[in-house]
């Protein structure tokens, strides 16, 4: 069994809505405000978003559009980053967004982000790039005691590149 780790908090993404999906929320909720000016730039925060957080090696389906999705980014830490950008540029804003895109992404965070993007001297500088986290489930230990390449029974068994074994067969590797 395999999970997606996001590449931004590297927990589990659980609830598996794509930033795309996301998105196109955060837009109609700008364009409420009256806020089109913000639309552009947003688009440009989207796409680092996505640029950084892609993965090539796995992908989720997404539960709104079902689409399949290589971002391997939580809707928590999308939209923390969403709203780090609009606090800098208007704190009012910034806090009505956190009230109705609350996915508790400032709590949630409080100690494990590490946001995306940070500002030294005026200039963006990346600050993340994580490699996709696979979690597979693996044996750590084998029950009955028996090698797995030479079938005797041992009183402790190692695991050697994923097989089970016994001291002997370890020492003739």
């Amino acid at each position: 069994m395999e999970t997606t780790v996001c590449k931004l908090c590297l927990e589990t993404v659980t609830n598996s809505i794509c930033a795309d999906c996301l998105l196109v929320g955060v837009k109609k909720w700008l364009q409420s405000k009256a806020r089109e000016d913000l639309l552009l730039e947003l688009q440009e925060k989207h796409d680092k978003i996505k640029e950084l957080t892609n993965s090539s090696q796995n992908g989720i389906v997404c539960i709104k559009c079902r689409n399949w999705i290589t971002e391997a980014v939580c809707p928590c830490c999308y939209l923390r980053e969403i709203y780090l950008w609009l606090s800098e540029i208007n704190t009012k804003i910034a806090q009505e967004f956190e009230e109705l895109f609350n996915f508790d992404f400032y709590h949630h965070h409080s100690f494990t982000q590490l946001t995306l993007m940070e500002s030294i001297a005026g200039k963006s500088v990346l600050r993340n790039q994580f490699i996709p986290v696979i979690i597979s489930q693996h044996r750590e230990k084998f029950d009955e005691n028996i090698c797995e390449i030479c079938g005797n029974v041992a009183d402790s068994l190692t695991n050697v590149n994923g097989e089970f074994i016994c001291e002997n067969c370890k020492d003739e590797i």
